[in-house]
């Protein structure tokens, strides 16, 4: 999923790429106001914008109030990214069209956790969710859950678990799971599926009994 970055600020733009393309966001870097405001106009913009309120050019609240009258479909989400720590600073930028605020410094679990929470919003448009039993994998919003728990995965481990969960009941073998996620077929790298698999299912047997299982002589289904 594409998200949107709109800081001036080098470092902060540096660490946040870390963090948020390893959880297997693809970022679109804007340096100013009118850099972003390019990208949100594009039919194809990202649906979740990370605005910097006090950045050059119109600033964050000035960008929220523009594509808030532009009235864009689907809707951009919002999140505005601000040292004001006033409380009618808040009020300001949520009037201003702020899907969420959030004060800098933060902490980088805080921001995924307010983008996730932003983004289940939009879930609850009409859009396929992949289900199977208590396990919930949203694709687009890039967001898998098992008993209300959240998942973090990467970007590997997500696209593994979509596609056992797309079909689950059926056997998929380690040759398609490579060329499902990989986008091609080695077998002399075919342990990479295994340990992003062993991952996937610490992680999944975290929140309960095991889902993904071994079938011999043949790859892994996920079973509910």
């Amino acid at each position: 999923m594409k998200v949107l970055l709109a800081e001036d600020s080098s470092v902060v733009r540096v660490l946040l790429k870390q963090v948020l393309t390893k959880w297997g966001y693809e970022i679109v870097f804007a340096e100013d106001g009118e850099a972003a405001w390019r990208v949100l106009e594009r039919a194809d913009s990202p649906r979740l914008a990370l605005l910097d309120w006090m950045m050059p050019g119109p600033d964050g609240l000035e960008l929220c109030q523009r594509v808030r009258k532009a009235a864009r479909e689907p809707r951009v989400y919002i999140i505005l990214l601000t040292g004001k720590d006033e409380q009618e600073d808040v009020v300001r930028g949520l009037g201003a069209g702020a899907d969420d605020y959030l004060r800098k410094p933060f902490p980088v679990s805080e921001l995924m956790a307010r983008m996730r929470a932003v983004l289940r919003r939009r879930g609850r448009s009409a859009r396929p969710v992949h289900v199977a039993g208590d396990l919930q994998v949203d694709v687009t919003a890039h967001i898998a859950t098992r008993r209300g728990h959240d998942l973090e995965l990467n970007r590997r481990e997500f696209a593994i678990l979509s596609a056992l969960c797309q079909r689950a009941g059926s056997a998929l073998s380690k040759a398609q799971l490579m060329a499902d996620v990989w986008g091609d077929f080695d077998q002399f790298r075919m342990n990479v599926v295994e340990v992003h698999v062993s991952s996937l299912r610490r992680k999944l047997e975290a929140h309960g009994p095991r889902m993904i299982h071994t079938v011999r002589g043949i790859g892994y289904v996920l079973r509910p």
